[in-house]
């Protein structure tokens, strides 16, 4: 079976992942995915000196885990080369 374009475009794993890879990367564009990164987009423009993941997840009741999944996903946002409590400092541009 051939893949068209815009199946390639929506693909977020590779091939050699794992199957949980795969399941999350099809995951990614569900509602949730977009709202959880809509939220934490919001909270980080709301702190101009950056977060970490640790410090969205306090403020929004995201998971941390699903925190630190959806933060670099998000548009407008940057990781900086600052550190708090170990863990990097993201922040919106």
């Amino acid at each position: 079976m051939q893949l068209s374009i815009t199946d390639l475009t929506r693909t977020r794993a590779r091939r050699t992942d794992c199957d949980t890879s795969r399941e999350a990367a099809i995951n990614a564009g569900s509602a949730k995915a977009i709202a959880e990164r809509a939220t934490i987009r919001h909270c980080l423009k709301s702190f101009p000196d950056g977060l970490t993941a640790m410090e969205v997840s306090w403020r929004t009741g995201i998971d941390y885990i699903e925190v630190q999944r959806r933060i670099s996903e998000c548009d407008g946002l940057e990781k900086t080369p600052e550190r708090r409590d170990g863990r990097r400092v993201w922040r919106a541009v």
